[in-house]
């Protein structure tokens, strides 16, 4: 069987990667914690696993203080976390694993020390936070960024293992991650955090600040499992996952969720055209939309229950309308949904 740390979203070699201040040290720092004792946080998972983060933007105080709010929030002994959790600070150090001399990429002494810690501290899941800082190659040269990722899935061998490379996304809008594409290629799954959906457009003259609260964690490219979101709200403990929240849920929320279903509904029918089929509202039939998204692995993450709604949200707005799409072989009428022209 696979081994996951986090199933579904952590069992390999990972990017993720946000703009500056999303909360991407604050996300590792929870998941990490939350790890250590086993208890869910991204999402449920089977057994602690122990951590090592390198941190090379936080200084030792910023870290101490993030980890005794989490400690203090989640109710969390700090002395249990020994042994599974590691979290060095390298501010101001030399921080280099990999850099070019003489024009050719070449692994530092760091990258040694870094190896003999993995594995004396017996560590699942190592976090580098930042690439900028710990390789000094070139980032848009995909054959060094491969030869990277792929000499530090090399520390640990014979047992599993999971490294985990944060980064920038790049100044352009609508960019997930920076650099050449072997970053995303040569991993095994790629998360993206946002406060807005990653997918959702951004109009002209709205207010961002509107969702400054609100965190999307968004599993972009996953090799071996669905995609997935998770959604967050941002508080002086940290990020706190929806099983942490209140009861309530803001209506900012509720509508860009609502939204993002809808529009996974009106692209997974524009797909399913191009396969040949005709989406159908009717539950027994076997072109039943919701079905066919998550048969088609079209979803997104989102359930039958959710597509089903955001579907029935649609023709209510009457972006899908009921009517004929073909004819069967008697020349009777084949019912089924049409997109509307606003739906384009």
């Amino acid at each position: 069987p696979r081994h996951w740390f986090v199933p579904g979203w952590l069992g390999g070699p990972t990017l993720i990667a946000a703009a500056g201040g999303m909360g991407k040290s604050t996300l590792v720092q929870q998941q990490t914690t939350l790890g250590a004792v086993g208890r869910p946080y991204i999402a449920p998972q089977e057994a602690p696993f122990t951590s090592l983060v390198v941190n090379c933007e936080d200084d030792h105080d910023e870290v101490w203080r993030r980890q005794a709010q989490i400690c203090a929030h989640e109710g969390i002994d700090m002395a249990s976390l020994a042994g599974h959790l590691h979290i060095v600070s390298r501010v101001g150090c030399d921080n280099a694993l990999m850099a070019l001399v003489q024009g050719s990429l070449v692994a530092t002494p760091f990258m040694e020390q870094l190896r003999q810690q993995v594995n004396d501290l017996r560590a699942d899941v190592l976090v580098l936070d930042n690439i900028a800082h710990l390789f000094l190659g070139d980032h848009d040269d995909r054959t060094q960024a491969t030869a990277f990722i792929n000499a530090i899935c090399a520390l640990v061998s014979g047992r599993p293992f999971a490294p985990v490379f944060v980064a920038h996304v790049s100044r352009a809008q609508g960019s997930e991650f920076t650099g050449s594409v072997a970053w995303e290629n040569a991993v095994r799954m790629r998360w993206f955090l946002g406060n807005r959906l990653p997918d959702e457009p951004i109009k002209s003259g709205e207010q961002q600040s509107d969702t400054s609260r609100v965190r999307f964690l968004c599993k972009r490219k996953s090799n071996y499992s669905v995609q997935d979101i998770v959604r967050f709200t941002v508080t002086d403990a940290g990020l706190l996952a929806p099983a942490h929240e209140p009861e309530h849920v803001s209506g900012m929320v509720a509508v860009l969720d609502e939204r993002k279903a809808e529009q996974v509904c009106i692209e997974g029918f524009k797909t399913l055209k191009v396969m040949g089929l005709h989406p159908s509202d009717s539950k027994s039939s076997p072109d039943y939309l919701p079905r066919q998204l998550l048969e088609k692995q079209l979803a997104k993450g989102y359930s039958r229950s959710v597509l089903t709604k955001a579907m029935n949200q649609l023709m209510a707005g009457g972006k899908f309308t009921r009517g004929e799409v073909a004819k069967y072989s008697n020349r009777n009428a084949r019912m089924g949904l049409i997109l509307g022209e606003d739906g384009e």
